[in-house]
């Protein structure tokens, strides 16, 4: 197993504005699995968990609509 490390640099969340929610998400790829896996969570402008979603792909020809479709799914709830 061949695993690439990065040095973190620090971040800082932003909340939304009040009344908004903000959807976060990231992917992870593992090329000798040809596979790639995405998450989600969502926050209130508070900071406070709403939910949040995770799930795996075979390839990465749609990484976008991914993303997106992400959101949409942990926005209403649904499953993948």
């Amino acid at each position: 197993m061949n695993h690439h490390t990065t040095n973190a640099v620090p971040t800082q969340w932003n909340p939304p504005t009040q009344g908004f929610f903000k959807c976060n998400f990231d992917s992870s790829i593992f090329k000798n699995e040809n596979r790639f896996g995405y998450g989600a969570s969502i926050r209130d402008h508070e900071g406070k968990f709403i939910k949040a979603l995770t799930f795996a792909v075979q390839d990465n020809h749609h990484r976008l609509r991914l993303k997106s479709l992400l959101c949409t799914t942990v926005f209403n709830g649904s499953s993948i």
